[in-house]
């Protein structure tokens, strides 16, 4: 029923407002061990709201939400809902029956439908055994006997045929639809939908859980990390679903590109209290940063007056017994009784623990930073992973590289790291430039040694300078002897982020830098590269983050890699259908080529291509029309770059500025080279 249609009236308008709110957290403190995790907090979550959770790690965002869910018992205070509110909770980890299959374990979701279809189940085996009974009671001597099983069976049919009746009124008929439908746009493999629960990996399990939770008919939905484990186009549909629902939920996520589709309210938790922000999270940053700036001049300004106050208060009193006047004592005392009455504004305490760092200040020389010739990929008894990829980046660019799981990305970087030098004609490497590498599961560490002892031994720090290094990563004083082997992901990421920021290299290949960072850090992180002057390499499934520092896109479709100028929204616009599409398939990469080849020949058909074969060696249409398309992406892509190099010079980043006019060089060069192509094959086509 939609309460909110004008043939309600005020009366029910009214109403429907007096009960908008769904659940009610008073004065809620928690402490583990006697160590306070919050304090005193207090809020509200009304019918429909969409709240982002937000705060550093171990600010207690999960405790939060076990506290709603009643798995755990505050220290003070109490939340209120009422009995039948209804709520769905999305751990981290999740626990499955292990002889479920997927489709099952999703079905379970559906609450008493699931049960419902399940009587069904066991009402067509009554069934059928009555049957059987029924038919083998012929003979005259169980006549009766028959009767009754007759009555029986009657009684069957007619429980089943209310049972069937309740099956679609709960919209049994459309379940199956809508689970195909979630499975599907989360990308969950048909082939693992009847599957037992326990062949699963932990992500592929953590992807059901989330379609569970969604198919649901939960008031309320509590979800950790939702978005871990998707791809690009499982997140786009889950934030097109999360956006247009309207059960309220509470998202606790480090995706900032999804707290900006999904939120309009935003929870942020930090040093055990809680502020409440309306708006997505853009929105949120920037209303903080608005309220930290007036914090800020508060306390300015409140010093000033406490300063002012207290050299008056010294100077009469000074007076006073100087010239032994108790009157200017009298005013002194007055003054004092001022400053204690004075409202006491608090010092602004920023972001808290943040990491402060900076890398490279001087830029490498020459133009070349990596230059693919002629590179091929293959591991032993395979096909070619990537073969004939031929690419350039220059000093200074930012370059992304986008691509399914498996494509070739990490193993390219490898490749770099471990062969490429300016002598390498398949891979050759800046002359002056050095090369640091940010490994998504940190082989380069060594597990067994304390966390000093490897920083010392990747740095040549000595150890006081050592650990000021990571003490400016976080790490405390009880950190520093810890084995390596036994850090978080977090932790292993501020190490190895240290050891770059020392580095000075000219060239950062960083496969998934910030998987493990909370917001806070990846900002720091973000900050940090956007001032570095040097050359980045990043393969990373932040959006947020890629926007941010991509200039360019490399999209890894083995065996090939095709270049795109422009940031990560620009490229997904331009081939988020395609991605769709390969998911559909169940083929990836290969689907995604096969969509990609077939759109230069969707303008005829197969019969035509066939007899026209001969003629296109000589006028190739296709290549025709792909250079004009090509000519005109170009022609708009220059001015976009020629936008961004003003905008960098006049922010005096020489550096990043000079990257886009060698981008601007490389653009002329393709455009003639273009140019070129198009009039031979204009000259074939009027021959033709």
């Amino acid at each position: 029923m939609n309460l909110t249609h004008p043939c309600f009236g005020f009366q029910t308008f009214t109403l429907y407002f007096t009960f908008m709110s769904i659940l009610k957290i008073n004065s809620l403190s928690m402490a583990f061990g006697g160590q306070e995790v919050f304090q005193g907090i207090s809020e509200q979550i009304n019918k429909g709201d969409h709240i982002g959770l937000v705060g550093p790690n171990g600010a207690g965002k999960t405790t939060l939400l076990r506290l709603i869910t009643r798995d755990l018992e505050p220290v003070n205070g109490h939340i209120g809902a009422p009995s039948e509110l209804s709520i769905g909770y999305l751990p981290q980890r999740q626990e499955f029956l292990p002889e479920q299959t997927v489709y099952q374990e999703v079905f379970a979701g559906l609450g008493e439908l699931a049960s419902v279809k399940d009587e069904l189940h066991r009402l067509e085996e009554k069934i059928r055994d009555a049957e059987e009974s029924s038919n083998n009671s012929s003979s005259p001597d169980t006549r009766t006997e028959g009767g009754e099983d007759k009555t029986s069976l009657a009684r069957l049919f007619a429980a089943y045929a209310d049972l069937t009746d309740r099956y679609e009124l709960l919209g049994g008929s459309t379940a199956e639809a809508r689970i195909s439908a979630t499975l599907d746009g989360l990308g969950i493999p048909r082939r693992l939908w009847h599957s037992r629960m326990e062949t699963l990996s932990g992500g592929e399990r953590n992807m059901v859980g989330l379609a569970r939770i969604l198919i649901s008919d939960h008031d309320l939905m509590l979800l950790d990390e939702p978005g871990n484990h998707l791809d690009f186009s499982g997140l786009e549909w889950l934030e097109s679903y999360l956006s247009s629902s309207p059960k309220a939920y509470i998202i606790v996520s480090h995706n900032r590109y999804m707290l900006d589709r999904v939120c309009g309210r935003i929870w942020e938790l930090d040093r055990g209290k809680m502020e409440d922000y309306t708006g997505n999270y853009s929105d949120y940053r920037h209303e903080k940063l608005t309220r930290q700036l007036a914090q800020e001049s508060a306390f300015k300004r409140a010093q000033k007056d406490i300063a002012r106050l207290n050299f008056n208060i010294q100077r009469l009193k000074s007076w006073a017994s100087v010239y032994d006047n108790p009157k200017l004592a009298k005013t002194a005392k007055q003054f004092e009784r001022r400053v204690e009455k004075l409202e006491k504004v608090e010092k602004p305490t920023g972001d808290g623990r943040k990491l402060l760092f900076r890398f490279l200040e001087k830029p490498p020389q020459g133009k070349i930073a990596l230059e693919a010739k002629h590179y091929r990929k293959q591991f032993d008894g395979s096909p070619p992973l990537l073969d004939n990829i031929n690419f350039l980046i220059t000093q200074g660019e930012r370059v992304a590289f986008i691509g399914d799981n498996g494509t070739g990305k990490s193993s390219l970087i490898k490749d770099v790291i471990e062969h490429g030098s300016w002598e390498n004609p398949n891979l050759r490497t800046g002359k002056s430039v050095s090369v640091a590498y940010f490994s998504q599961l940190g082989e380069n560490l060594e597990l067994k040694v304390s966390v000093v002892e490897e920083t010392m031994r990747l740095t040549r720090l000595l150890k006081g300078d050592a650990a000021n290094l990571l003490h400016r990563f976080l790490f405390t004083r009880d950190d520093l002897d810890k084995r390596v082997e036994v850090l978080s992901g977090g932790e292993t990421a501020r190490l190895q982020l240290a050891v770059l920021m020392h580095s000075g290299a000219g060239m950062l290949l960083l496969d998934e830098p910030t998987n493990h960072l909370d917001i806070n850090s990846r900002e720091a992180v973000e900050d940090a590269l956007e001032e570095y002057p040097g050359t980045l390499i990043i393969v990373s499934h932040d959006r947020y983050f890629l926007n941010k520092l991509a200039d360019r896109i490399l999209h890894f479709t083995p065996p090939d890699i095709h270049p795109y100028d422009g940031n990560f929204s620009d490229f997904w616009k331009k081939h988020r259908h395609k991605y769709q599409a390969a998911r559909k398939t169940g083929h990836g990469h290969l689907a995604f080529r096969r969509s990609r080849d077939s759109d230069a020949f969707s303008d005829g058909d197969s019969g035509k291509k066939k007899k026209t074969g001969r003629k296109r060696r000589k006028f190739d249409s296709n290549r025709f029309r792909e250079i004009e398309n090509e000519i005109h992406r170009l022609e708009n892509v220059r001015p976009e770059v020629e936008a961004e190099m003003a905008k960098l010079q006049a922010k005096g980043k020489t550096t990043r500025a000079r990257s886009r006019h060698r981008r601007l060089e490389e653009i002329d060069v393709k455009m003639k080279e273009l140019y070129r192509e198009w009039v031979v094959l204009g000259e074939k086509k009027k021959k033709w």
